[in-house]
């Protein structure tokens, strides 16, 4: 698991997936059912404060204290899973994010 404090967790509509964020600068992708880490997703330089998962479990966004946000592959049936897609730069420290399901 991490190896600080966890500050933020968001798990997949149908609660098979979860990601964490922490302290360690790390966010980390689990499979619940059975509680294996199937990634551990660095990048940030900072604190995660804020992580949140699309509802098909396919991408998740974190935030952190270095003041950018990332957006990572968690699409388990993916090669790509745990890669960083893209950050965005140019914010104050993250604190809290959420996404707006597609219409």
């Amino acid at each position: 698991g991490h190896t600080d404090k966890v500050l933020s967790v968001a798990v997949t509509a149908d609660t098979q997936y979860a990601v964490s964020g922490s302290s360690d600068k790390t966010l980390r992708h689990w499979y619940v059912p059975t509680g294996e880490c199937l990634h551990t997703m660095e990048g940030h330089t900072s604190a995660v404060n804020a992580v949140a998962i699309t509802r098909d479990g396919s991408k998740a966004v974190s935030g952190s204290s270095d003041r950018t946000v990332k957006v990572w592959n968690t699409d388990p049936s993916s090669s790509m899973s745990g890669n960083l897609i893209f950050t965005m730069r140019r914010h104050s420290a993250v604190l809290c994010l959420s996404l707006m399901p597609d219409r």
